[in-house]
């Protein structure tokens, strides 16, 4: 009626719905014509109707699809740009200047805006990864770059992208993401930083890695290793027996031992070995290795710590530190997109979430949110579903990929809403690589710093400004500074050094700055008591990023001993009125003035010529200890430290002076040369009247075998004697069968002489270092040493034949009943003796004339 009245020739009907037929609902566009006589009466209508059923559906879609790209893009954490090529106009969205530290409104939206806060080192770089991508789309648009921030710091960014192309195939937009990696760069410069130092500790401390992979029989070394085992790398073939070939023939086998161990155990296996050099020379290697398993228990991977500690056994001082080789990808890891509905079904999904998950587009269709996530049950999602806002919310989890592998995920979740339907959209990023990394930081920090605070030896940096960053616990308990102390203020030190050298000392700071450094020399510390000890300092120059100096390492080894041991014990030993003898396995290697003097001679040299050694003046007399007494297989100083001090008594004859003369030795255990310091302290005035005495007080008035007082006094230097022999001890208790008919029917004078002949067998038939005590009555205690309990049995059983198949005077022959245990430093001697005479209990009880071991 509105057209017809204002005379209009056309109408255009706002579109409508007709039912069809079929009862289906169709959108449709309907265009009239009016058609009017000469009079301009309208006299008829032609009219168009237009099925736009499929247009208003794809609209729809449209307007659907770009709500979601919309809370897609406002919940998630990415910075979203698009870039007009044509017209040089861009769009920045506000995550992205966000990001930035920027308000929506501070930053234009333009291209010029984008490229301005590039910082200038990376603008070639993104330029040329722009240019790459428009002129092949084959090749992504995926560069790291930092952006100047609103506080003037930069932010480490990912940048992702596409260009889109028209008919023509030229490039009209672009369009992309940013994701800040700031934190991600920040741990991985660290790790970095952390991992040279590693690799300077390693060069220091002389500690190289191995990893054996077993499924090819692989072998890598790191560099130190080639320099341990002094091995070129052109000479490597890679495999177990490079190694295994250099390894000291004696040492071998227990080496192979501890390797097959460590296949089958959950656990580090240890073992100290020798290197044999092809040139004779010997190097002391500790190893500690581990294998990692597979599922079925077979070994996979092995990894091991090898460390020269040749230096450290000559020196006396070993440092014993283990490293575990450690290995960590690093992969900058973007947001995936999720759209779940209610059901936990994926609705849609973006391309980097599929490549998380690792399935075709076909697949991901199929999937609900439990076929991957692993940590949350159903219920637990479904709630969160129910419970979750516009507001986003921030968790962690654990995805599952296709290939069964699993990965930490970081989610953002929000609810959206969509013609009246609820949705999630998570943003997924993978943290695992993230997380591995920190992890790996956190170990490595911890290992170096393990090594240094238990390290023997002072471990120190100084920084650039000549601060003392570094003060280790063993710098501290020689100086008594604390680490707080020292690092006060540059150059803090000093009072650990002479004023004249400190000149140096700066110098040295001073040259470390320009890149080079003084490796190693020798100058003294003095700790705030005043003490001096002469240190020999090793130094390594740790560099920043940039190449300048961040600080120095240094390692200080206690030289001191070395130092000040030979004018000490030249000074001592002449001072001495005893006569005082290093000795070698060799001979003599140094003697002091009062040796030469009882020998009647003026050097060393002549002292050497008319004896090889000391024993070589032992006179052969049985009140003394005399070379008779040492059997074949023994040293005459291992026999000698066996005896009781009381019997550690020698006697001489000086040429000189025409004597015998009586001296008790002291022996002490001297360097690292297997040498020893001989005291032979002159007790010829006192000895003959001290024996008698002591001899009168140990031993039995009747057998002469030695009393309970002498057992009481001694047995715990006994046990000592044969700890240091690395022998076992054994208490044995014997007892004479039928003894008080012996001397019922003969006589108490015809008992003693069995008793007697009773310890002469023993003696006889025993060591001079066992020990046979009169314990009370027919009773006696055997202390022996012995090297494992099946000798033990066949010493005693032989000693009771013995006994049994002697002929006594009178009587004819007797029996006897023992009863033994082995003793251990765990349990007391009294406890040993009581489980001894146990045994000697059920010997005479189950017959008489036997051996009963505990």
């Amino acid at each position: 009626n509105r057209t017809v009245e204002n005379s209009e020739d056309f109408i255009e009907h706002e579109p409508y719905k007709i039912i069809t037929k079929d009862k289906k609902e169709r959108w449709v566009l309907d265009q009239t014509v009016i058609k009017r006589d000469e009079r301009g009466e309208v006299t008829h209508f032609i009219g168009y109707i237009i099925d736009i059923t499929k247009t208003i559906e794809l609209k729809h879609e449209n307007e659907l699809l770009r709500h979601r790209v919309k809370l897609a893009v406002d919940s998630t954490k990415d910075g979203i740009w698009e870039w007009n090529l044509k017209t040089n106009e861009a769009y920045l969205s506000q995550e992205w200047k966000n990001m930035l530290g920027y308000s929506d409104s501070e930053l234009p939206n333009n291209s010029e805006t984008f490229f301005k806060l590039i910082r200038f080192e990376d603008k070639e770089k993104v330029k040329n990864a722009i240019d790459a991508h428009l002129k092949n789309s084959e090749i992504p648009y995926k560069t790291e770059m930092r952006f100047l921030c609103k506080d003037g710091s930069y932010k480490w960014v990912l940048a992702r992208g596409k260009a889109f192309f028209d008919e023509d195939n030229i490039p009209f937009k672009m369009i992309g993401s940013h994701v800040d990696i700031t934190q991600q760069k920040e741990s991985e410069r660290k790790f970095n930083e952390v991992f040279s130092q590693l690799q300077e500790a390693q060069k220091i401390a002389k500690i190289g890695l191995w990893e054996f992979t077993h499924s090819n029989e692989k072998v890598v070394w790191s560099d130190e290793m080639f320099n341990i085992v002094e091995i070129q790398k052109e000479d490597f073939d890679n495999t177990y027996k490079s190694f295994v070939r250099v390894i000291h023939p004696d040492d071998l086998e227990e080496f192979n031992v501890a390797y097959h161990d460590s296949l089958s155990a959950d656990e580090t296996c240890e073992v100290t070995h020798r290197l044999l050099m092809p040139d004779g020379r010997i190097k002391y290697i500790l190893e500690k290795f581990s294998t990692e398993l597979e599922s079925d228990g077979t070994p996979k991977i092995s990894r091991g710590v090898v460390q020269d500690i040749t230096e450290f056994k000559m020196l006396d001082a070993s440092v014993r530190t283990e490293r575990q080789r450690f290995k960590t990808f690093i992969d900058g890891a973007s947001d995936g997109l999720f759209i779940i509905n209610k059901d936990l079904e994926l609705v849609d999904y973006s391309k980097v979430a599929k490549d998380m998950l690792g399935y075709s587009d076909e697949e991901m269709l199929k999937l609900s949110v439990t076929d991957w996530d692993t940590k949350m049950s159903k219920d637990d999602l479904v709630r969160y579903f129910e419970e979750l806002t516009e507001k986003p919310i921030v968790f962690e989890t654990v995805h599952k990929r296709k290939d069964g592998s699993m990965y930490t995920a970081a989610i953002t979740a929000v609810r959206i809403s969509t013609d009246g339907e609820n949705f999630i959209n998570a943003s997924v990023r993978d943290i695992s690589e993230m997380r591995k990394l920190q992890d790996a930081l956190l170990y490595e920090k911890g290992f170096i710093e393990t090594i240094i605070q238990s390290a023997n030896a002072v471990i120190v940096a100084i920084n650039s400004d000549g601060r003392m960053i570094k003060f280790n616990a063993y710098a501290e308990k020689f100086t008594g500074y604390t680490q707080e102390e020292i690092s006060k203020e540059p150059y803090g030190w000093k009072c650990l050094v002479a004023p004249e050298i400190i000149d140096n000392l700066f110098a040295i700071i001073e040259n470390a700055k320009q890149g080079a450094i003084v490796k190693s020399y020798q100058n003294p510390w003095y700790s705030k008591s005043g003490e001096a000890r002469m240190f020999e300092w090793s130094n390594a120059l740790v560099k920043k990023e940039d190449g300048s100096m961040d600080y120095i390492l240094s390692i200080g080894l206690d030289i001191t001993q070395n130092e000040e041991q030979k004018a000490f014990l030249k000074l001592l030993m002449n001072s001495q009125s005893h006569m005082i003898i290093l000795a070698d396995g060799l001979g003599f290697k140094y003697v002091n003035q009062a040796v030469l003097d009882f020998f009647g001679c003026n050097s060393l040299d002549e002292l050497r010529s008319k004896y090889s050694c000391i024993y070589d003046t032992f006179e052969k007399d049985d009140t003394y200890f005399h070379l008779g007494k040492v059997s074949d297989d023994e040293h005459w100083i291992q026999t000698l430290q066996s005896f009781p001090a009381e019997k550690q008594i020698v006697s001489i004859y000086s040429s000189k002076h025409k004597i015998k003369r009586a001296f008790k030795v002291n022996i002490e255990d001297y360097g690292q040369a297997k040498a020893r310091l001989l005291t032979f302290v002159d007790i010829s005035d006192t000895i003959a009247k001290q024996l008698q005495l002591q001899y009168a007080s140990y031993h039995d008035a009747l057998t002469k075998a030695y009393n309970r007082a002498y057992f009481d006094e001694n047995y715990q230097s006994l046990l000592n004697a044969h700890s240091i022999n690395e022998e076992l001890t054994a208490i044995a208790m014997i007892d004479i069968d039928h003894f008080k008919p012996i001397n019922d029917e003969h006589g108490h004078s015809v008992g003693d002489i069995v008793l007697k002949k009773l310890v002469e067998i023993i003696h006889t038939h025993s060591r001079q270092s066992d020990t046979l005590v009169r314990w009370g009555g027919e009773e006696f205690l055997l202390l022996l040493s012995i090297k494992n309990r099946t000798n033990l049995y066949k010493i005693l059983n032989s000693l009771r034949e013995k006994i049994q198949n002697f002929k006594m005077p009178i009587i004819d022959n007797i029996t006897v009943s023992i009863g033994a245990t082995l003793h251990s430093s765990e349990r007391t001697v009294e406890e040993s003796i009581k489980d001894a005479d146990e045994s000697l209990y059920i010997a005479k009880n189950s017959g008489r004339n036997k051996v009963v071991v505990n």
